[in-house]
């Protein structure tokens, strides 16, 4: 490891940040990025969980502990650069340790072993600055994980559960790029229907408990719109939330939409699933529509003139 900055200057940034590691700063930088990219990854692998309903178990199992792998590696990054303090650590090992049904896995075993080197040298080097030791550490728990073979998801991708839900929105536009038209003095209401659809193995691995119906509605930002009250429109983005339970695979439910602004509104719908442990997953999928608002007065004097 080489000093980038040069280490007279490298030396003055450590000491004004009291922080050791930036004699580093170069490779400090670019550990920080590998971090970002390891911990947006492990996000990924959790939305991905979270929008899974209709998976194995086994499928969501290996996505899970791929996304605890991630956060391992981003986790250890930063603790072994300084950048984040040991205790965060042994939180991400209480995750792991939970999760039972991956200790047979090599790639839970890999990361057993990654969280007990990196935990044991994170004490050893508590006071001393970074070294090679560190980046030593990184490369084993790098090679750790690449002899661990990729797992590929056998019935990911098979239908074997295939729940879906289809929505309704009412009242619906005449074609698709017509917005409805609603004045501002009054409150639009937005009935929303939906069918479930299990395929056919109902509730082979979950069952939908109740729907979860959120709907936003965000005004175009636009100059020459008109505010009402003072609001420019993006305080108008506005969003409600409702759960219902499903009787017989349908269900409905009403939302009062007050809008503040002469303008075209983008009302979007989307919805989840909660099963019958309580887990919310996000399944989708999301209907919109559009809304143009006018004054009352206004039209009643284009009535007029007319």
């Amino acid at each position: 490891m080489k000093s980038c900055p040069p280490p007279a200057i490298a030396t003055a940034v450590a000491m004004a940040t009291g922080q050791d590691v930036q004699r580093l700063s170069h490779f400090a930088t670019q550990m920080t990025e590998c971090s970002k990219i390891f911990r947006s990854l492990g996000e990924s692998y959790g939305q991905l969980y979270r929008s899974s309903f209709n998976a194995d178990p086994v499928s969501l199992q290996n996505i899970e502990i791929l996304q605890q792998s991630c956060l391992l590696i981003s986790h250890s990054i930063d603790v072994l650069m300084k950048t984040s303090q040991p205790s965060s650590l042994g939180e991400l090992g209480s995750a792991v340790s939970k999760s039972l049904p991956f200790r047979q896995s090599s790639l839970s075993l890999a990361c057993t072993e990654i969280l007990e080197t990196v935990e044991s040298l994170t004490c050893q080097l508590e006071a001393l600055p970074v070294c090679h030791l560190q980046t030593e550490c990184l490369l084993r728990a790098s090679m750790t994980l690449l002899k661990v073979p990729f797992i590929f998801p056998k019935y990911f991708f098979c239908s074997q559960q295939a729940t879906f839900i289809k929505l309704t929105l009412s009242p619906s536009a005449r074609s698709p790029t017509e917005p409805i038209s609603v004045t501002l003095d009054t409150q639009f209401v937005l009935k929303v229907e939906g069918v479930i659809d299990h395929g056919q193995q109902p509730g082979l691995f979950r069952d939908v408990q109740s729907v979860c119906l959120s709907v936003t509605w965000r005004a175009e930002d636009k100059k020459h719109q008109q505010p009402v009250d003072g609001k420019s429109s993006r305080d108008s983005v506005t969003s409600l939330e409702q759960t219902v339970v499903p009787h017989h695979d349908y269900f409905s439910a009403q939302f009062l939409l007050s809008f503040n602004s002469q303008t075209v509104y983008h009302v979007t719908v989307s919805s989840s699933v909660i099963d019958s442990s309580g887990i919310l997953w996000n399944t989708g999928p999301q209907s919109s529509l559009q809304v143009k608002t006018s004054d009352t007065a206004a039209r009643k004097q284009r009535t007029s003139r007319s």
